[in-house]
């Protein structure tokens, strides 16, 4: 009886685990993979404040631990300020409110990807069978042709 308990608890903990794995979202930003990885909550992506908006070129971050308040800075001046639980954040002093809100998930800040990436510009492509978010973030120029030297 205990062997059959065992192994019943066993089989549902893999099962969990497995589950939880396939909520696990891969971050391409700007070409690049980031470390973090991604969680779908509500349907949504969310993902840690490093990371992404430090490709996105948000290389001053700070973090106040007593108010949960993330800002964001780039070297334009635009600013970020998200705090955890909130239901809105600020892009430049506009106010952006995500279809779920920030929060403190297993020890991370994270973000809505999509609403906080469109608000600072930025294009979310989602691939649902691999589960990979791409961000990117203005024009790229693939290729030209220089049609003088013909």
């Amino acid at each position: 009886m205990k062997k059959l308990i065992f192994l019943t608890s066993a089989i549902i903990m893999s099962m969990s685990t497995l589950a939880f794995a396939n909520d696990e979202v891969t971050v391409i930003v700007k070409g690049e993979e980031i470390e973090a990885r991604g969680s779908i909550i509500d349907g949504r992506t969310l993902v840690p404040v490093r990371g992404v908006f430090e490709k996105l070129g948000y290389t001053d971050i700070n973090w106040n631990a007593e108010t949960k308040t993330a800002t964001l800075k780039n070297s334009s001046g635009s600013e970020i300020i998200i705090t955890a639980g909130e239901d809105d954040f600020t892009v430049d002093g506009n106010i952006v409110i995500p279809d779920v809100p920030q929060q403190i998930l297993d020890g991370h800040f994270v973000i809505p990807l999509r609403a906080v990436s469109e608000a600072v510009g930025a294009k979310v492509d989602w691939d649902s069978e691999t589960k990979t978010a791409t961000v990117k973030k203005g024009l790229t120029i693939v290729d030209t042709l220089d049609l003088s030297k013909s």
